[in-house]
C-alpha cells in the first residue's frame, strides 16, 4: 500500500535531504550559514535553525554535529537569525 513504518528512517533520509541542500547552498553561496532572510529556499534556513537549536539543547547527535562544522556551520547566535 505504500505506507512507510519506520519514521526514524524517514526522519534520518528527510535530515540527509536538508544537508545535501546546505551543501549546495555552500558551493552556490560560499558558506554553510542560510541566513533567515534567504530569499531562494527560507526552509533551509529554519532548518539549519532548528539544527542549532538541537545543538544548543544538547540533543543533536555528535555524527550529525560533525557533519555540519566540517561543512563549516556557525553555532553561535550571532549565525542563527535570532535575537538573544
Amino acid at each position: 500500500m505504500g505506507f512507510v513504518w519506520n519514521m526514524q528512517q524517514v526522519r534520518d533520509d528527510r535530515w540527509m535531504e536538508n544537508f545535501k541542500k546546505l551543501q549546495a547552498h555552500k558551493r552556490r553561496f560560499g558558506d554553510a550559514n542560510a541566513p533567515l532572510l534567504h530569499k531562494n529556499d527560507r526552509s533551509l534556513a529554519l532548518w539549519l535553525q532548528d539544527q542549532r537549536e538541537f545543538e544548543r539543547d544538547q540533543k543533536l547527535p555528535h555524527e550529525r554535529r560533525q557533519m555540519l562544522t566540517h561543512l563549516g556551520v556557525k553555532w553561535n547566535s550571532e549565525h542563527d537569525g535570532r535575537k538573544n
